[in-house]
């Protein structure tokens, strides 16, 4: 299984959105975007959703049986 950062990253790519796009849509910067991407930032719950909602995905499938440090 994939984990929250490889989906989240899979789906920014499949938009074809760069990380400087996303970050200023969500008012981070885009080496933060990048940190969580890559698993060396933690993701605050709230941030997971605004990025769902951006990339229009569903929470529930990215969080479904998966343990991660919000």
């Amino acid at each position: 299984m994939k984990s929250i950062p490889d989906r989240l990253r899979k789906a920014r790519r499949e938009k074809d959105y760069s990380q400087v796009f996303i970050a200023q849509e969500l008012g981070i910067s885009q080496k933060y975007l990048s940190d969580i991407e890559n698993d060396k930032s933690p993701i605050k719950l709230s941030l997971l959703i605004d990025l769902c909602r951006v990339l229009a995905l569903d929470l529930a499938i990215h969080i479904e049986e998966e343990t991660y440090r919000f």
